[in-house]
């Protein structure tokens, strides 16, 4: 079983209250449920509720929105006119453990929805064991072995 909840932080009216079964997607139930968003509002959403397109109706509608990018996302920057892929490896390199940068005015996904700001983050070695840890645990409630690939952008994140 799943709940859904959803309230106004400032009037604190109940927005959306829905029990859901457990395989139900979050991002199918904030698609149904953006109807409740209104100009100026701040939508916080997790990884479970990302989808660029959400991130675009919400945009549409006048509200702002925090969340956490997929690791897979790709992320752009348009310089001269041209799209430039923004390399998250060699910035996560110059970075030390726990340090964060903002970029301003950048695009994501294959839509290329336009981002006000992105901030993002180096995780510190205890962070990304603690991460390591989830994900290893998860994987084997699944059944599946997972290796970490060795990789130097492994310790990063963007919010």
């Amino acid at each position: 079983m799943k709940i859904q909840f959803e309230y106004d932080l400032l009037s604190g009216a109940c927005l959306q209250l829905c029990v859901q079964s457990a395989n139900d997607s979050d991002a199918r139930f904030a698609y149904h449920a953006q109807h409740t968003i209104l100009p100026n509002d701040l939508c916080i959403r997790d990884l479970g509720f990302f989808s660029v397109a959400a991130l675009a109706e919400i945009d549409a509608r006048g509200a702002y929105s925090i969340t956490r990018l997929r690791s897979d996302m790709k992320v752009y920057i348009k310089e001269n006119g041209q799209w430039k892929e923004w390399d998250w490896e060699s910035l996560g390199n110059q970075l030390e453990e726990g340090e964060s940068v903002e970029m301003e005015h950048v695009y994501i996904g294959h839509e290329r929805l336009y981002v006000p700001r992105l901030v993002f983050r180096r995780l510190t070695a205890e962070e990304w064991q603690k991460r390591m840890a989830y994900v290893r645990k998860k994987e084997k409630e699944k059944g599946r072995r997972w290796h970490a690939k060795p990789s130097n952008k492994r310790n990063t994140t963007s919010y």
